[in-house]
């Protein structure tokens, strides 16, 4: 649009109504309902060619006034993008927390617990776009809408007075008022702090197994980030799929960003591959298979056979295993056996056994260290197994991670929320309507004059 286009426009329509008035004033008619129109026309020419001349002035001195009054443009927009962020965080967290599946236990508690939040949450979101719709015309398309009133203010006969009228009034009463919205609320009620931090997640199935896809069943899958620290942990059930212990299904809930997994194993530590993994090149329900590739044998319970080499056969016979590997100079092959088994371990080589212990279970191992780079045999027999009792108390299902996220869910911090990001802007948004109609009404938005012939 070209302003300055409409402004000569605006121009040239007020002296239309000047001259309206004159020719009216000066026409030899005796009807007084006609004659008067004279005079009108006259006074509005002049109160529009006012308004055209000073609407730029009057539009730069509405952000000097809302200035002075403590408030500015970037404080709206601080105050808007911090709201808008909080809802949007809220909404997000709602959503993640009722989509738990219902074959979960506490999935119904939590549902009911969210949705006068989400509601709420949903309500604010669309007040704020609103909200920045309105901000959008005024701070942006200020100059060109308060044109376009100025033009229609300056139509003769007050046509479009009363459109002319608001619309000027509604960007320079909106421009000062929005500039002090967040100085009004803070000066009624206090700013209530939410933690909200977004827990998002994906519900896949991980399965864990050896070189040789043998289950590490009895183990413990650990989820670290990239800082080393550990996000989540879950124990692996007989047939290698890591459990969450609020669900009866193999699926588990894990973070939807990169993770390096490993895994725990009669006292070991174990890198799996691949490694990382980037949950969110998964889709919900999709099956991950991780491998231990220096693991020669899981098997139950807590029987482990590893290596540092990736060399090497193996020879099974009912409960014996036979095993011949290539080392290298430093390299070694390990078997751990819980206590609650039978077992012989042999080898062509000198073995050095001790003792290891790991969440309740005691037992032995058994290495081969080599010396120089050469094949070397191990040959283990495991028999008469009891029942193994181990202690998960220290696992973390991200689940849990999730539910913390309901810590902000109290109806205080609803209310007060309610309160700072929906009422007091509505009423206040709302106050400005009022005075926009009102300096409406004063610059004369009364609607068009009634024509009388008689």
């Amino acid at each position: 649009m070209d302003i300055s286009y409409m402004a000569l426009l605006a121009i040239k329509l007020s002296i239309l109504t000047f001259y309206l008035g004159v020719l009216i004033y000066s026409l030899p008619i005796p009807i007084r309902s006609i004659k008067k129109w004279g005079p009108e026309l006259i006074w509005d020419s002049m109160l529009a060619l006012l308004i055209v001349l000073l609407y730029s002035i009057l539009y730069e001195a509405s952000f000097r006034l809302a200035s002075l009054l403590g408030g500015s443009k970037a404080l709206f927009i601080n105050w808007y993008g911090n709201s808008v962020a909080t809802a949007l965080s809220i909404k997000v967290i709602t959503s993640i927390l009722q989509s738990f599946p219902s074959s979960l236990v506490f999935s119904n508690v939590i549902s009911a617990l969210v949705i006068p939040f989400d509601r709420i949450a949903t309500l604010t979101i669309i007040f704020l776009t609103t909200l920045g719709g309105i901000g959008e015309l005024v701070f942006v398309y200020g100059i060109p809408l308060m044109v376009i009133g100025v033009v229609l203010f300056s139509l003769p006969f007050k046509i479009a007075r009363s459109a002319g009228a608001w619309l000027i009034s509604f960007i320079l009463v909106f421009t000062i008022g929005l500039q002090l919205l967040p100085v009004f609320i803070l000066n009624i009620a206090s700013y209530p702090n939410i933690d909200v931090e977004n827990q998002d997640y994906k519900l896949v199935a991980i399965r864990v197994v050896s070189n040789l896809e043998h289950p590490a069943s009895n183990g413990i899958l650990i989820l670290k980030r990239p800082d080393s620290s550990i996000v989540a942990s879950y124990v692996i059930s007989s047939d290698g799929y890591a459990k969450s212990k609020y669900a009866n299904h193999i699926f588990i809930a894990v973070p939807s960003n990169t993770l390096y997994p490993y895994l725990e194993y009669s006292g070991v530590l174990l890198p799996l591959y691949p490694n990382p993994i980037n949950i969110g090149d998964y889709k919900g329900g999709d099956t991950i298979t991780l491998k231990s590739p220096h693991t020669i044998i899981f098997k139950n319970p807590l029987i482990l056979v590893y290596t540092t080499s990736s060399t090497y056969n193996i020879l099974e016979s009912g409960d014996s295993y036979n095993i011949v590997v290539w080392l290298n100079a430093g390299d070694y092959i390990e078997a751990r056996v819980p206590g609650s088994c039978i077992n012989n371990v042999n080898s062509n080589s000198s073995i050095k056994s001790y003792e290891w212990e790991w969440r309740g279970v005691k037992g032995s191992a058994y290495r081969i260290e080599a010396s120089q780079p050469s094949h070397y045999a191990m040959n283990i027999t495991v028999s008469s197994c009891t029942p193994v009792s181990l202690h998960y108390g220290d696992t973390i299902d991200y689940i849990d991670t999730v539910i913390g996220s309901l810590s902000f869910f109290d109806i205080n911090i609803l209310k007060a929320f309610i309160l700072y990001y929906l009422t007091i802007p509505a009423i206040y948004v709302f106050i400005l309507f009022l005075i926009t109609s009102g300096i409406a009404s004063l610059l004369g938005g009364k609607g068009r004059i009634p024509i009388k012939v008689a």
